[in-house]
């Protein structure tokens, strides 16, 4: 992908770690990805990620109300897209 087009990417980050958060972000940022949004719970990914579908949602895989794995599936049906970009993440 050229730098343009990284900068335009939308990126949903589901961390309740504050260091996992900055430390993603900030390599993201490095790679010229700018629009990241950050929720730190499940609930609160489903309302904003149907709401502002992004381009990829990065998760952690145990979140305070639910995992990964259930988040995905919750959202597969509700996102506009025929295919949810979806990283997990476990430290």
């Amino acid at each position: 992908m050229s730098a343009s087009e990284l900068a335009t990417l939308s990126i949903s980050l589901v961390e309740l770690s504050t260091t996992q958060h900055k430390t993603i972000a900030s390599h993201l940022n490095g790679e010229g990805i700018v629009q990241i949004n950050s929720v730190d719970s499940g609930e609160e990914a489903i309302h904003f990620i149907q709401k502002y579908p992004p381009d990829l949602v990065i998760s952690a895989m145990h979140l305070p109300d639910t995992s990964a794995m259930e988040l995905l599936a919750k959202l597969q049906p509700s996102v506009h897209y025929d295919a949810l970009n979806f990283m997990l993440i476990s430290s």
